[in-house]
C-alpha cells in the first residue's frame, strides 16, 4: 500500500489487521506517515509475524525513535531477509544502534538506509556489523 495517506489511524487499523493474518510475508507501506501511536502498534504487530520475509516502510518519517522501536521488534526474525528504512530522517546514533539490533536475524540479506542523516562512515560500520547483509546507500 505505498503512497495511499496512511497516518497514525490507518496504522493502527492496518497493525490490527495484520494480527490475524500471521503468514504474512511481504508488507509495503512505503511513503506513509507511520509516527507515533501508529509505528508503535505497527511495530508490536510485525514482530509477531514470523514468516515475514520483506518490509519495506522507507519514506515513512520513522525518524530514530520508530526505527529503534521497529528494530526491537523485529529482534527475533529468523525469516526476514530485506528492510527498506531509506528517506527517515534517522540519525547516525540510531541508525548504529538499529543495526546492532538486527545483527540478531540469521536470514537478513539486505538493508537500505539510504538517504538518511547517516554519512559514507557511518554507513561502512553498518556494513561491517552486518556482514552478510548488502546495505543499500543509493
Amino acid at each position: 500500500m505505498p503512497q495511499n495517506g496512511i497516518y497514525k489511524d490507518g496504522a493502527q487499523a492496518l497493525a490490527s489487521a495484520f494480527a490475524y493474518n500471521p503468514n504474512l510475508k511481504v508488507i509495503n507501506l512505503n511513503d506513509n506517515t507511520l509516527v507515533g501511536e501508529g509505528i508503535k502498534k505497527l511495530s508490536e504487530s510485525v514482530g509477531k509475524l514470523h514468516q515475514l520475509k520483506e518490509l519495506n516502510l522507507g519514506d515513512c518519517l520513522l525518524k530514530g525513535k520508530g526505527s529503534l522501536g521497529l528494530a526491537n521488534a523485529l529482534r527475533n526474525h529468523q525469516q526476514l531477509q530485506k528492510i527498506n528504512l531509506e528517506s527517515n530522517e534517522i540519525d547516525k546514533i540510531s541508525a548504529e544502534k538499529l543495526a546492532e539490533m538486527l545483527r540478531t536475524i540469521p536470514s537478513l540479506q539486505e538493508i537500505n538506509l539510504s538517504c538518511n542523516y547517516i554519512g559514507e562512515t557511518m554507513l561502512e560500520r553498518i556494513a561491517n556489523l552486518l556482514p552478510a547483509a548488502r546495505v543499500v546507500r543509493e
